[in-house]
């Protein structure tokens, strides 16, 4: 992972929201925006466009089926949540 302008590190795309067809730069995109990121700080650490950005994130609301960012993190995070507990071990 690289470290990004403000010295967090770059976030891998979720590999559990695979069940909204999202591309992977989209995947990308959802993880900054689920951390609060603007579209400008998205550009930025993605070194792209904020217009390219904004494309991304009326494609994301598209497939998942939403109006705002907060439903988009809301709803990968279920998401991720869900797919994390099929995959939880149970501790005896």
């Amino acid at each position: 992972m690289s470290p990004c302008p403000d010295g967090e590190e770059s976030l891998p795309p979720p590999q559990s929201i695979d069940g909204f067809g999202l591309t992977r730069r989209e995947a990308e995109v959802l993880a900054w925006l689920s951390r609060g990121k603007t579209n400008r700080d998205i550009s930025t650490i993605l070194d792209t466009s904020p217009r390219t950005v904004q494309k991304h994130v009326e494609h994301i609301f598209q497939k998942l089926g939403v109006e705002t960012r907060t439903a988009a993190a809301a709803k990968a995070l279920a998401q991720s949540d869900a797919a994390g507990a099929g995959n939880a071990k149970t501790v005896r």
